[in-house]
């Protein structure tokens, strides 16, 4: 669960009305894919936890459910978000660049500037990053379910092309090979 400070922000941008300015809530857009599908447990508690804070906070947040942004069709979402009409932007990074390089990734966060931007779970340059720490998860979960409960088939199962994916087989491999438990049939 997010864990939100225990402070109420008075930070508001400024936006222009008929009398001069006025003061205008901050709005936060929230990038991920759809609250269906893959992980759909996780998605929902993240999307609590971000709407829970805003909410909290008094800060406006919009949900975009653009999906892979290099091969959906629903992506063109992403291009309606801009220093035009948001403050900042949270972008759970797995969800919305999947399929892509580190470089193509590092350019689709860059359309942002110079706003704020928040990549959840993938270290992307000139972002504020919030880090999964898939190399000792993975370890914990491995040393868990061998040392505790004594297993002995273990399967991974997950995507090919995905940086935290890619992450956990590595430890995956490193682990059952060193618990002896490498069956490659």
């Amino acid at each position: 669960m997010l864990q939100v400070p225990q402070f109420r922000s008075t930070r508001y941008r400024r936006q222009r009305s008929s009398g001069g300015f006025a003061h205008a809530p901050l709005t936060i857009a929230y990038l991920c894919s759809s609250p269906g599908g893959l992980l759909n447990f996780e998605k929902w508690l993240m999307w609590r936890g971000i709407a829970e804070a805003a909410r909290e906070y008094g800060v406006n947040l919009i949900y975009l459910a653009g999906e892979e942004y290099s091969a959906s069709p629903q992506a063109v979402l992403y291009d309606l978000i801009g220093e035009h009409n948001v403050d900042g932007v949270i972008v759970w990074s797995t969800f919305v660049h999947n399929l892509s390089s580190t470089e193509k990734i590092n350019e689709f966060m860059s359309w942002y500037t110079p706003l704020l931007v928040v990549s959840i779970e993938l270290e992307v340059e000139s972002c504020t990053n919030v880090l999964v720490d898939n190399d000792q998860g993975m370890r914990d979960l491995l040393a868990h379910l061998v040392e505790t409960h004594g297993y002995q088939k273990i399967a991974l199962v997950g995507r090919e092309n995905s940086q935290p994916s890619l992450i956990r087989r590595a430890v995956f491999e490193t682990y059952i090979n060193r618990y002896g438990l490498h069956d490659s049939t």
